[in-house]
């Protein structure tokens, strides 16, 4: 309770509050080191903490962080902000709610729909085989005329035959689709929707970033941006799950399935790299 008579109440908002600054500190500390890290891996420059970073449990463990994190400061936040203000009428909190529920939806999309995007990724991977440009190209040739020339030669060693489709052109994808709803459809400026065209700009540069490093052909990144459309699609048609009807289980579930993909096939990378190196 959030009544002003009642001292419980006010410690409870209190602690509530302390909680929710607590975790916004730890979220933008966790997202400046995290881009720390990046600088660093665009320079080549290889230390414990990219190494830590690179490994593949953080991905896994940061779905249930970000489900935790947008329940609090979302929906937790919402009924602590209605509870501190009594003087709201139930239509007032209703709507508050509300649009906190479509928020928490719309943010935990992209962790549903990466799941599915991704193992679509991994299984043509391996199917597919293909070589990176950067593996056919001379590392001469590449620190001569690549403003990030590291990028490139690290996948070249470690992920040659990875380049169809591509995973951080799906990755784009997958954040672009909710971005892409964040302002109604009748939100325009100039005849164009604003959120839609910065979603689709930001998958853009994304491919042309990778196509630059000499990470992938065009046909990978647009295959791979194609994937999660294709995906959010057969969600949306076939199974009834939107972007506005998310649970907060449903990322989890998803992430599950590729969790369970990536044990089952670990042997079978691990063979595939003894012969590599063979």
């Amino acid at each position: 309770s959030g009544n002003k008579m009642d001292p419980h109440g006010d410690n409870n908002n209190n602690s509530v509050e302390k909680a929710y600054w607590l975790l916004i500190a730890i979220a933008v500390v966790f997202s400046i080191v995290f881009l720390v890290a990046w600088a660093m891996f665009l320079r080549g420059v290889r230390t414990a903490l990219t190494k830590f970073l690179g490994k593949k449990v953080l991905y896994l463990l940061a779905f249930p962080w970000n489900v935790a994190v947008l329940y609090f400061t979302l929906l937790q936040q919402t009924d602590f902000e209605n509870s501190s203000h009594p003087q709201q009428n139930d239509s007032q909190a209703w709507t508050a709610r509300l649009a906190m529920e479509r928020t928490f939806s719309l943010a935990l999309y992209s962790c549903y729909l990466w799941s599915p995007s991704i193992l679509f990724v991994l299984i043509m991977k391996r199917w597919s085989q293909r070589y990176r440009p950067c593996a056919k190209t001379s590392p001469q040739w590449i620190r001569a005329n690549k403003a990030f020339p590291d990028i490139a030669l690290i996948l070249a060693k470690a992920q040659a035959n990875e380049s169809f489709p591509s995973g951080d052109a799906a990755t784009a994808a997958v954040f672009a689709i909710p971005l892409a709803h964040l302002s109604p459809p009748d939100s325009h400026h100039g005849g164009w929707n604003v959120a839609v065209v910065t979603a689709w700009w930001m998958v853009l540069l994304a491919c042309c970033g990778r196509v630059y490093v000499l990470a992938h052909h065009v046909s990978d990144v647009a295959v791979g941006a194609t994937i999660p459309y294709l995906v959010h699609l057969i969600s949306t048609s076939l199974l009834g799950v939107g972007v506005y009807d998310m649970q907060w289980w449903y990322p989890l579930a998803s992430n599950v399935v590729v969790a369970a993909y990536a044990k089952l096939t670990s042997k079978d990378v691990q063979r595939l790299e003894t012969a590599k190196k063979e």
